[in-house]
């Protein structure tokens, strides 16, 4: 099958179109030999005719060639314990304010995109050892992802060794057993945290997804156009509660958008917290 520099355009504002993600000319050309065996398999003998296929199963709903095509355009290398100033930040201060204020005794929050589970089993971790007690507490940890593979790598709730390069042993003896070469992790961690294969663009729709508390959305932002961006900030605040935490990548920033959160910082991370009146984002 050739592919000719137009295909690769349209299959680019495909994936765009359905995720966001604006893959570069030179990652197209690189994954070249690599989406022609995943358009075959799926009878499709061009790629033009590959991209109608995935536009008609945005359409319908049934995502089968999307289930082959986002592994490679997406990227999943995570760890346990990624960015460790604003996850102490999370245990340190927002929870306890969170506990401090909330009267119906509910703390729910959303890791997106949440890989092969890292992260929502970090936040996990971090709850469990956190300085204020949610005893009583109704507690949630949703984590999603559009990448349908990884979610079920997630549900397994089993690690390689490499997976734990910034974790300290503690957790590891107390939190996973050791399956040969890998780690599971055990009923007292994977039992707290749910999964959902999704678009997160679409997550108005899906019931139960609103009044988050906090939202981790780390190192998705780069791969958007502002526009994108934009959209999906929009979309994660009309899921939080008034005053919920939404925590970004280190290296991605919403002081170029219109938004409806306020920048904050400690002296480990910075944090944004969302607000109930329109207008742009303001620094504190």
């Amino acid at each position: 099958m050739d592919i000719s520099r137009g295909e690769l355009l349209q299959l680019r504002d495909v994936v765009q179109g359905y995720c966001g993600i604006r893959l570069e000319e030179s990652k197209l050309e690189f994954l070249k030999d690599r989406l022609i065996p995943v358009a075959r398999a799926h009878g499709a003998t061009t790629m033009s005719s590959f991209s109608q296929m995935l536009l008609r199963e945005m359409a319908f709903g049934t995502p089968k060639a999307w289930n082959d095509l986002l592994p490679l355009v997406t990227i999943n290398e995570t760890y346990f314990f990624r960015e460790l100033n604003q996850l102490e930040l999370f245990r340190n201060e927002l929870v306890p304010e969170i506990v401090k204020r909330k009267a119906n005794r509910t703390l729910r929050i959303l890791s997106a995109p949440c890989s092969s589970g890292e992260e929502p089993y970090t936040i996990a971790m971090l709850l469990d050892e956190a300085s204020v007690s949610l005893a009583g507490w109704t507690v949630e940890i949703w984590g999603v992802d559009i990448d349908g593979p990884v979610i079920q790598k997630a549900q397994t709730a089993l690690y390689p060794r490499s997976a734990f390069r910034a974790t300290d042993g503690k957790y590891l003896s107390k939190y996973f057993t050791q399956e040969g070469d890998f780690y599971r992790a055990g009923n007292r961690l994977a039992g707290r945290v749910k999964f959902k294969h999704g678009n997160l663009f679409e997550m108005a729709r899906w019931p139960g997804f609103s009044a988050f508390d906090v939202i981790f959305c780390r190192n998705l932002l780069i791969y958007f156009d502002k526009a994108t961006q934009k959209r999906l900030i929009e979309v994660f605040h009309k899921a939080m509660v008034p005053g919920g935490y939404l925590l970004i990548g280190h290296s991605e920033s919403l002081l170029s958008m219109e938004v409806d959160f306020m920048l904050k910082s400690n002296k480990q991370a910075i944090y944004y917290e969302a607000q109930t009146t329109s207008g742009s984002l303001r620094n504190v």
